[in-house]
């Protein structure tokens, strides 16, 4: 015999996961045959098999997830704590991202001289003919390295001012 629970969320918002991920990890808990997360009104809504369906399994995978049933009354909700970044990850892929763009660039100059400095005076809506569009192997490697790691090192100090700017408490006067 089954039976459908509406089991109120908080937090969902500022998981980090949709909707449909935490669908997929309710529905796998034993005893339960359907689930739909609404994320407007923050309610799982469950057809449970009776004898099967454990509440305090749906409390620990919610829990994994960083999602937790509200346990009380509407409107007490706890504020959320602030996300943060992982400013090595962060940094490192933005440099890479960088140095991915700057190699595509320098391929296009090398490859096509005339058409990237049209497309580059087109862009920036500056006569730039007379700059030189040369590239070397030299310069290629510098570039990357250069965008690269600046971009890297760029991104992670953002990402490190955030964490910290995020986590310390704000004053309201």
């Amino acid at each position: 015999m089954s039976r459908s629970v509406a089991f109120p969320l908080r937090d969902l918002g500022c998981s980090g996961g949709s909707a449909s991920a935490i669908e997929r990890v309710i529905g796998g808990l034993p005893g339960v045959s359907s689930v739909y997360v609404n994320p407007v009104t923050d309610t799982a809504y469950l057809e449970v098999e009776d004898p099967k369906f454990q509440p305090a399994a749906l409390r620990s995978a919610l829990g994994g997830l960083g999602i937790g049933g509200t346990g009380s009354a509407a409107g007490s909700r706890q504020p959320a704590a602030p996300l943060r970044l992982d400013a090595r990850a962060f940094g490192l892929a933005a440099g890479v991202t960088a140095a991915a763009l700057f190699s595509i660039c320098a391929t296009a100059v090398a490859v096509a001289p005339a058409w990237s400095m049209a497309m580059a005076t087109d862009l920036f809506h500056l006569d730039i003919s007379g700059l030189a569009t040369r590239i070397t192997w030299g310069g290629y490697v510098g570039g990357v390295l250069a965008w690269g790691a600046g971009t890297a090192l760029a991104f992670g100090s953002a990402a490190l001012l955030y964490n910290r700017w995020a986590s310390e408490p704000r004053r309201v006067d």
